[in-house]
């Protein structure tokens, strides 16, 4: 369940008032819980944050940064810090398989003609595309599932099967990619490694031509744990959600940089002689 974002719009510049420095006028507003903010141009992915803890509540800590005010859900967090701690928050961020964040920037090398290479850095609004690390595929039906794969919402939303694959570390991709003549005796066939407290091995997604219909096999060693060879387009996403995801990647880390100072005690006078 959310924080109520409506609630703390309206409220926490009175919950916080007193703790607010003097000399600023302006604070932005940042709710980091289980949803991600949407604007024009879709999902927004939260960066890291550091800050100082101001206030607190049974369901959320208030943290001020440099220009924003964070509420951050205490369901979430790997570690409850005090009032008066000072701490980094990175929530969850939507993330390519090589690390970057989908809505972030990110670096590419370029060549010139006369072979001077730099280094450019894009940022795409809404986030970029999630691809398989897979090379292109020759057959129709093996496309048509890495199209899926790749372009498949999951039901939280503002998740694609592939931002799903990498929040369970997918590594070690596989295809198979027959000729039309060999499409029932080799089915086309994307497979990986996952690591997840649900499932920690291969994934096999593949198409069934004779049943018109796709299907999932999990293996773990070499032991078979799920097979089902009639899985419909609609319910790929769900399916494998229910089998690999769970929920980890949801978890607010936070970082405890300096612990609050304690009021110091003070000693009694001595007593005259």
């Amino acid at each position: 369940m959310s924080l109520n974002h409506q609630y703390y719009k309206d409220n926490v510049m009175r919950l916080v008032a007193e703790q607010l420095p003097k000399n600023r006028k302006q604070f932005y507003l940042k709710v980091l819980d289980n949803s991600l903010q949407q604007g024009m141009f879709g999902y927004f992915d939260p960066e890291p944050r550091e800050g100082k803890v101001i206030f607190s509540n049974d369901e959320a800590f208030i943290m001020l940064d440099n220009k924003n005010i964070c509420v951050v859900d205490r369901s979430l967090v790997t570690f409850d810090p005090e009032t008066g701690d000072t701490v980094q928050v990175r929530a969850y961020a939507r993330r390519d398989f090589d690390g970057y964040c989908v809505t972030g920037p990110k670096p590419e090398t370029r060549t010139m003609s006369n072979g001077t290479t730099y280094v450019v850095e894009s940022t795409i609004l809404g986030g970029r595309a999630v691809k398989l690390p897979v090379s292109e595929a020759k057959c129709y039906e093996l496309k048509s599932l890495i199209e899926l794969l790749e372009t498949d919402r999951l039901p939280d939303g503002f998740r694609h099967l592939t931002h799903m694959l990498v929040d369970a570390q997918a590594r070690d991709f596989e295809i198979v990619d027959p000729v039309p003549d060999d499409i029932f005796r080799t089915p086309p066939a994307v497979s990986f490694s996952v690591n997840t407290k649900k499932h920690c091995g291969r994934v096999r997604v593949f198409y069934n031509r004779g049943l018109d219909s796709f299907g999932i096999e999990l293996l773990q060693d070499t032991e078979r744990t799920y097979f089902d060879d009639y899985v419909l387009f609609n319910e790929l996403g769900t399916r494998l959600h229910d089998l690999i995801d769970d929920g980890a990647w949801n978890r607010i880390d936070v970082d405890l940089i300096a612990a609050a100072k304690k009021p110091r005690k003070a000693k009694p006078l001595a007593q005259a002689a």
